[in-house]
């Protein structure tokens, strides 16, 4: 950048467009970081617990989350989950971006975590990953992000425990049903905690499920659980007090939380605008947007 010849004009104009900070920094878990030349950071939260629900209809209960947030810390920050441990077939090679560098996970009030009915309150993960900005790709997910042409939010990746046999059941984790039937109730009331009774629910572990009831959670192509005798059901991902091993963050424009959401996106150096520069130098300044950057829908 150092070699283009801007005119004075043009560079005034380009600092009034330009919206990346200077000096600022994230402070996470007792560390602050600062972007530099070749360092970005990106601040996001993720994971909230249940009555927070993806669109898969699966969960995490925040005792859960609270056990195992801190696998979370120096995983991969990776592109649309484009990864080939992901998907051999479908990913030729990995999109790395960076690595997670801090995450936090609130404290429980006196007596431990419960479920509460308000989605706005349920906690979650905050996490901050620092960011290369010499892989490929980056500069212009920071450009999409500070000249609002994407709206970026974070998709979690963990890994859970499943039946070895059948490939299909979530051994330590466990359904909810509201509404249940009469009998799937008076069979599982011992095991429905007082918070979810309260709010209609109804929770079965896996293992002790009805086969019907184990039916609704498929994991191919991706986790999902499908509703039980039309009532709505949730998968809770490790139960209510066991945990799942997290194994990186993916940065997206399409997410399955909606509650998840980029915080921030912090990078020292501003970026030229677009359009200044190819008008100045007759060239485009991304050799890849954002279209080759991400796998085909579907």
């Amino acid at each position: 950048m150092s070699e283009m010849k801007l005119s004075a004009a043009k560079r005034a104009s380009l600092s009034s467009r330009v919206s990346l900070c200077g000096e600022r920094a994230i402070t996470i878990a007792g560390q602050t970081f600062v972007p530099d030349k070749y360092s970005a950071y990106i601040e996001f939260h993720l994971a909230h617990a249940f009555p927070v629900v993806t669109c898969d209809s699966t969960a995490l209960h925040p005792q859960v989350v609270a056990n195992s947030y801190r696998s979370l810390l120096n995983k991969v920050f990776n592109l649309g989950h484009i990864m080939v441990a992901n998907n051999p077939e479908q990913n030729a090679r990995d999109r790395i971006l960076g690595t997670i560098v801090g995450v936090e996970y609130p404290e429980p009030l006196p007596g431990g975590w419960t479920v509460g009915a308000l989605r706005r309150n349920a906690p979650g993960i905050r996490a901050v990953a620092v960011v290369h900005r010499q892989a490929e790709g980056v500069e212009h997910i920071l450009r999409t992000h500070f000249n609002g042409k994407v709206h970026w939010t974070v998709s979690m990746e963990q890994d859970f425990y499943v039946d070895a046999a059948t490939e299909s059941i979530a051994i330590d984790s466990g359904f909810i049903v509201r509404g249940a039937p009469a009998e799937l109730v008076r069979r599982f009331d011992a095991e429905t905690p007082p918070d979810l009774e309260r709010l209609g629910w109804t929770y079965v572990s896996c293992l002790e499920a009805p086969e019907e009831l184990q039916r609704c959670f498929t994991i191919s192509p991706e986790p999902k659980c499908a509703r039980y005798r039309g009532c709505e059901t949730v998968l809770l991902f490790g139960g209510l007090n066991n945990s799942v091993q997290f194994k990186g963050t993916a940065l997206t424009p399409l997410g399955r939380e909606a509650e998840a959401r980029v915080a921030q996106m912090l990078a020292a150096q501003a970026l030229f605008d677009e359009d200044i520069l190819k008008e100045e130098t007759g060239r485009e300044l991304f050799a890849c947007p954002l279209a080759g950057l991400l796998p085909p829908p579907g």
